[in-house]
């Protein structure tokens, strides 16, 4: 099996969390070393500051390596959807397609897109991969992989592609749908 690969490139909030990650672990150093005083100098006071303000950037390093390692996944095994609160993992004999429908949060529908892996058992899976439209006013979810609309696509297509080649290294010629039936991709998704 070879490694993840995402199916786009790098974008800003990629860039950004890495960044604040980064901030986070150099403060996290400097913390300890300035917590590493001789205990008879250090007052009450002066222990809680340490510890809100370590406790503070141990958070927002786990945070921001969370934002960063969000994203939808692929290798020669299947599909790795990581969001920010959890991992699912689905072989490729399980995955039926891949779809582009609006962005939820928090059970309303957003202006954004997002890509959504279908199952061969039709649950459906939003992935913290989104389209930007450029709408700002629209309610839309600012976390996630959020990507231009050539980018998007392309993700879409390279999703799309990999399904193909392990469908057809699972059977020569076909894309199964199950047992007895072959399903044809959707004409509709971007080429």
């Amino acid at each position: 099996m070879t490694r993840w690969e995402r199916p786009h490139g790098t974008d800003g909030m990629m860039i950004t969390s890495a960044v604040l990650a980064a901030v986070s672990g150099i403060g996290l150093v400097a913390t300890t070393w300035w917590l590493a005083v001789p205990l008879d100098t250090l007052t009450p006071r002066r222990f809680a500051g340490h510890v809100v303000t370590y406790a503070f950037l141990l958070f927002w390093l786990v945070f921001s390596w969370r934002d960063l390692r969000s994203g939808v996944f692929v290798n020669d095994g299947g599909v790795l959807v990581r969001g920010f609160w959890h991992t699912r993992y689905l072989p490729w004999p399980e995955v039926a397609g891949f779809e582009s429908r609006p962005l939820h949060r928090r059970g309303a529908v957003t202006g954004n897109e997002a890509i959504w892996v279908v199952s061969r058992t039709g649950e459906t899976i939003e992935t913290a991969v989104q389209k930007d439209t450029g709408n700002r006013g629209a309610l839309r979810k600012k976390t996630g992989r959020i990507l231009g609309g050539e980018d998007y696509d392309a993700a879409l297509r390279t999703l799309w592609r990999r399904l193909e080649s392990a469908a057809a290294a699972e059977a020569p010629g076909t894309v199964t749908d199950g047992p007895g039936t072959t399903a044809e991709p959707p004409t509709d998704r971007p080429r």
